[in-house]
């Protein structure tokens, strides 16, 4: 018998104990309505950001060097989404980080 423990939910401790300006950013890997399921996430724990790719897609994700993602992240207009389209996987990083970098600008205007 092999006994199986639930490991915690580590982005979620990790967003319940910010501090400002911390910004929680996570992801979420998906195989279907990764929209809906994003929001859940970026809602249920309480992130500042969340980025969602489908996973059951072909020609990215795991096994493959491209990726696209969708962004969605909280301001104070709600929440944002950001699409980045098909593309090798260290172009999506910076678009990340791009993203994250354009939210401080609007938010240290």
């Amino acid at each position: 018998m092999l006994t199986l423990l639930k490991n915690p939910d580590i982005i979620k401790e990790v967003a319940k104990h910010k501090n400002r300006p911390q910004f929680v950013v996570g992801f979420a890997a998906e195989t279907e309505d990764l929209n809906e399921f994003a929001l859940q996430k970026l809602k249920e724990k309480k992130l500042d950001m969340i980025c969602g790719n489908d996973v059951s897609v072909g020609n990215s994700g795991f096994a493959s060097d491209f990726n696209k993602m969708e962004l969605f992240i909280k301001d104070n207009e709600g929440i944002q989404q950001q699409s980045i389209p098909l593309q090798e996987k260290d172009r999506v990083a910076q678009s990340i980080v791009d993203a994250i970098k354009k939210h401080f600008k609007s938010t240290r205007l």
